[in-house]
């Protein structure tokens, strides 16, 4: 009897790691489930429901998680929580951040190349910025990042760099004449503005308010939402709406995350995306034009009128003394393109 019972232990036994086994020599994972994951967003914006920047990252992590039935999802840190734009940037090529955004100035330290977005006047408009960014040229310049351990998921519309000054509407490049105008501590704004006449004084950003209340400066430049968000309209009443410079911010995930994804997954990430980023363009556009609105019913002069082709050509210099820093042959179809859209 013993002998018997102990055969039927033993049978048991093996059918039971039998059945842990799953019975097959198909490897772990062959079910067709794949592993869920969390995904943290890096961003040096503020997690703001009408930021454009918060909202393409939303749009992007809700569309994701809708496609992968909330086996993907995401956890966006925004206000520099998890670094700026430099060290979001340093975080993708070491693999320590899997997605963030990041700004051009930071890009342009691993690819010289997309310095080309922030060259003064390259774009007249909104439509012309995002037409090159969706253009062949902007995504072989966006490969020159993968080797550096990035891929870019999307260049976003920061929109454009603006003129105010306390002293008188800006119609024509002779309006700068002899005015005292604030630029960040960067050759190319100090070159950008000499060339247009002014006198180019660097300057940190904490500084511009008192300087133009007390006259150290006539004028400045920053993005509308920063014209606005600082309330500098409150000290220097005329804004001009010169767009003289793009700015770009970038989406990338490191590669590292890029290479676990599956291809279907892959191809999820950059259909929302694409969906991501049309959304924060409209959201963009909306946003300068509510702030501007709120500007001029604070009694500021905000002026579309500007004569932008003669800055244009006085700049040209500038733009020419980048192109081998850029790429001789890579520049050279930039401004065929670029020259293509204004016809």
């Amino acid at each position: 009897m013993k002998k018997i019972l102990a055969a039927i232990l033993t049978l048991t036994l093996i059918l039971g790691l039998s059945a842990c086994s799953g019975g097959s020599d198909e490897p772990a994972g062959s079910d067709g489930e794949a592993k869920a994951m969390e995904i943290t967003i890096a961003t040096p914006h503020p997690n703001n429901e009408k930021d454009p920047v918060y909202i393409y990252c939303k749009t992007f992590a809700d569309l994701v998680t809708e496609k992968t039935e909330g086996r993907i999802t995401f956890d966006i840190q925004g206000d520099s929580v998890l670094g700026d734009d430099v060290e979001i940037a340093e975080g993708l090529t070491l693999g320590t951040l899997d997605m963030g955004i990041t700004s051009n100035a930071a890009i342009s330290g691993y690819n010289p190349a997309h310095q080309l977005y922030a060259l003064p006047f390259l774009f007249d408009d909104d439509e012309q910025a995002n037409a090159f960014i969706d253009s062949d040229i902007a995504a072989e310049m966006n490969q020159g990042l993968e080797s550096k351990g990035m891929k870019v998921m999307s260049i976003l519309d920061g929109g454009f760099r603006q003129s105010l000054n306390t002293k008188k509407t800006i119609k024509a490049m002779a309006d700068f004449k002899g005015m005292k105008w604030r630029v960040p501590p960067m050759d190319l704004f100090t070159d950008t503005f000499n060339a247009l006449g002014a006198n180019a004084t660097p300057m940190g950003g904490a500084e511009v308010f008192t300087g133009l209340q007390q006259g150290t400066i006539d004028g400045c430049e920053f993005p509308v939402s920063s014209i606005y968000s600082m309330q500098l309209y409150t000290a220097a009443k005329y804004i001009d709406m010169t767009n003289h410079m793009f700015a770009a911010w970038y989406m990338c995930t490191s590669d590292d995350l890029w290479n676990k994804l599956s291809a279907e997954e892959q191809e999820i990430f950059s259909e929302a995306a694409k969906a991501a980023n049309e959304a924060s363009r409209k959201a963009q556009m909306e946003s300068v034009e509510s702030q501007l609105a709120e500007i001029e019913k604070a009694g500021a002069v905000v002026n579309r009128d500007v004569n932008t082709e003669e800055m244009r050509k006085a700049v040209q210099p500038i733009l020419d003394s980048y192109r081998d820093k850029i790429g001789a042959e890579l520049y050279d179809k930039a401004m065929d393109y670029v020259d293509s859209l204004r016809k």
